[in-house]
């Protein structure tokens, strides 16, 4: 088991069943969160988010998961995801 301590940080929880979703296909969804919000982000299966960064980061990861959450069975999601996230980016690495 890879067990770790996380310190400092916001947790938050989700609709266990979209976690395949807020994950994405070879970590796609993810990795587009944390490129565009700049937050380190723990996602569990048991329906809870760790969430690390500055406010306003934090604020659009908040968004996005509640975004995934609502649409979570429609088609494109990632692009939308993106795009949503992409609209007010300042530095994306």
């Amino acid at each position: 088991r890879n067990l770790f301590k996380l310190k400092g940080g916001h947790l938050i929880e989700f609709e266990p069943s979209v976690y395949r979703r807020i994950i994405g296909k070879k970590y796609s969804m993810i990795e587009i969160i944390q490129k565009y919000t700049r937050c380190r982000i723990k996602v569990g299966k048991n329906g809870r988010i760790w969430i690390d960064g500055d406010a306003d980061g934090i604020e659009k990861v908040l968004a996005a998961i509640s975004m995934i959450e609502r649409e979570a069975i429609t088609f494109g999601l990632t692009d939308r995801i993106e795009e949503f996230l992409k609209k007010d980016a300042k530095d994306v690495r």
